[in-house]
């Protein structure tokens, strides 16, 4: 919002908030200005790449369009120490979360192959190319091939309906598959059991979660290693 904070824009944000928490979503929310944004991203990392995934929903275009001028003015001004950034903190994630794509209850989101090792390459890619907007812009601006591109995107649907299926056993956020929850996502997949001699359906599963897996941090350490070089 524009200074100053009025009482239409702090009730029209305490409502929304309030009907989001009511429909039992998980979210977090803030009112601020642009300036109050782009202080607080230069400080906290989180919120750095929350602004680089904005999208507008609703309200004044044009004021929009002031705040991603803002964001690309005030914060991406040095971005080889953002792509930097970007690679520890894909370390340090790895580290605590396992750096091996074959552990044998994988986080599906913080491991590595997970989901934010895909983040981290497009938040890379709006950092060096403002001008992208999503996945499919890895391959018009060159930092993907067709047939990698292909890859991914099939490792990316399968790693976003594993995610939800483990949602939806759990009901709610769960990004840890354990031993349990393979078998089950393997039988609601219709991974076929062919008898004593053939693999297990969770054999046949988990080999295509790790090929995925596979697929997603090859191509996200390609992409983020693209626009460093850019």
């Amino acid at each position: 919002h524009g200074e100053p904070l009025t009482p239409y824009v702090r009730s029209v944000a305490e409502r929304i908030q309030l009907w989001l928490w009511d429909a039992g979503l998980t979210v977090g929310c803030a009112t601020r200005t642009i300036g109050e944004t782009v202080e607080l991203a230069r400080r906290d990392n989180t919120v750095f790449t929350g602004v680089l995934d904005t999208r507008f929903l609703s309200g004044d275009p044009v004021f929009y369009h002031e705040f991603l001028d803002a964001i690309r003015r005030e914060l991406l001004q040095d971005v080889e120490h953002f792509l930097a950034r970007q690679v520890q903190s894909v370390t340090e994630r790895h580290a605590a979360y396992g750096e091996s794509l074959y552990l044998l209850q994988p986080n599906v989101k913080e491991g590595a192959g997970g989901l934010r090792d895909y983040h981290a390459a497009i938040w890379a890619m709006r950092a060096v190319l403002p001008s992208t907007r999503g996945l499919e812009d890895l391959l018009h601006y060159g930092l993907l091939t067709e047939s990698e591109m292909e890859a991914y995107r099939d490792a990316l649907d399968f790693l976003w309906r594993v995610r939800n299926e483990l949602h939806l056993l759990a009901k709610r956020r769960q990004d840890q598959m354990s031993f349990e929850v393979q078998e089950q996502i393997a039988a609601g997949f219709g991974y076929p059991d062919g008898g004593p001699d053939a693999p297990l359906p969770v054999e046949l599963f988990m080999s295509d979660y790790y090929r995925h897996a596979r697929a997603i941090r090859n191509y996200s350490e390609l992409a983020l290693e693209q626009c460093r070089s850019r």
